[in-house]
């Protein structure tokens, strides 16, 4: 079975989910925005969201550290934690390295899941004026400045997983040399975005009740009528 939900239905579900995962110490809005991209043009962000619910309520693991290779490139050890809580973070740090003297930057990331997550904040280094890419288990999605939709590309010999930001589109050439077939082109991910905003987004129904089941721990605000009937 299946169920559709408006974007708005959908993000305030993301929003309550992660909020309940995390409360305060992370920004659930930023979390749940890059699920919502995911999902909305066409890359399975729901579904890929809930296979994640085990290693996002994980307790107790250590935060993440950084390793530092060289100027504009670091190792970012996520001890374990999903990328669906750690991929706004990496993007900042990546942008936040292109100082003045660099032209790219690059974080690879080891010890972590969910490696799809970091596409969905492709889009946040586009909107500050930077191309952007990340390689992960055999797909490389590159975005250029400004644009909305990243193309993607499959190789199997593509390993491990990083994110990189450049000033200049030219500059990602350098990483991008055999990085397969375009799989997934921006008119693809258009119609998707559109047909999104037209109809609604249809998801699994038992995707929809196991985040419905994590969001309904927030506690609902207190008025008046949440207050009737308590105590009875």
């Amino acid at each position: 079975m299946r169920i559709n939900l408006s974007r708005n239905e959908l993000k305030a579900l993301l929003i309550r989910t992660f909020e309940a995962l995390y409360g305060h110490t992370r920004d659930y809005h930023d979390m749940a925005h890059t699920v919502l991209w995911l999902e909305g043009c066409g890359h399975d962000g729901v579904a890929s969201l809930v296979e994640a619910l085990p290693y996002l309520e994980q307790e107790g693991l250590a935060k993440p550290s950084l390793i530092k290779k060289q100027d504009g490139h670091f190792i970012m050890d996520c001890e374990g934690h999903s990328l669906f809580c750690l991929a706004s973070s990496i993007c900042d740090l990546t942008t936040a390295l292109l100082s003045e003297t660099q032209a790219a930057a690059c974080v690879g990331v080891i010890n972590t899941q969910n490696s799809q997550a970091l596409m969905g904040v492709l889009r946040v280094a586009a909107r500050q004026g930077f191309a952007a890419m990340t390689m992960y288990e055999g797909y490389a999605a590159r975005i250029e400045a400004g644009a909305d939709y990243p193309i993607i590309n499959q190789n199997q010999n593509i390993s491990g997983l990083s994110f990189i930001c450049a000033r200049r589109a030219t500059t990602l050439d350098e990483y991008t040399k055999n990085i397969g077939r375009i799989i997934v082109d921006k008119n693809i991910q258009t119609q998707a975005y559109t047909a999104s905003l037209n109809d609604g987004i249809n998801i699994a129904r038992s995707d929809y009740d196991a985040l419905k089941t994590v969001a309904n721990r927030v506690l609902v605000e207190a008025t008046e009528a949440s207050r009737k009937g308590a105590g009875e």
